[in-house]
């Protein structure tokens, strides 16, 4: 898979972190175009707080947790075509401008899932044995 088939989506799961969540979709919209935020029930936000911002927008009735709200991000980039995710957190735990390390490994490496937990990358690569419960 090269770079221009591989196509990212940075998602962005939200719950209750309206003070901080518009500063992360600006500056994620400023490195890369395919931006979502997946709303897990939030409480905390402005009728019009993103009326700016052109991104794409999904909204849990009530908190399902992180999990659940990443599942929705990924059924949906599964409908617009997307071959990857890379979930960016609402609260600035994550710096947005290092979005390009992940999208120059997932170039590089295509069918290798990264995690990183506390800033400590691991990866699992295809030929691994990795189970997850859906």
């Amino acid at each position: 898979m090269t770079d221009t088939q591989s196509k990212i989506l940075i998602v962005i799961p939200l719950y209750n972190h309206g003070k901080t969540v518009q500063d992360v979709i600006e500056r994620c919209k400023k490195i890369h175009e395919n931006v979502i935020v997946i709303d897990d029930g939030s409480t905390d936000l402005k009728k019009d707080q993103f009326k700016n911002i052109n991104f794409m927008l999904i909204q849990h009735d009530r908190n399902c947790g992180k999990g659940a709200a990443i599942m929705t991000a990924a059924r949906q980039a599964s409908k617009l075509g997307m071959t990857h995710l890379v979930t960016i957190d609402a609260d600035l735990q994550h710096k947005p401008e290092e979005f390009f390390l992940f999208k120059n490994a997932i170039y590089n490496s295509p069918e290798t899932l990264y995690i990183v937990p506390d800033r400590k990358p691991y990866l699992f690569k295809k030929s691994q044995a990795f189970c997850s419960t859906v």
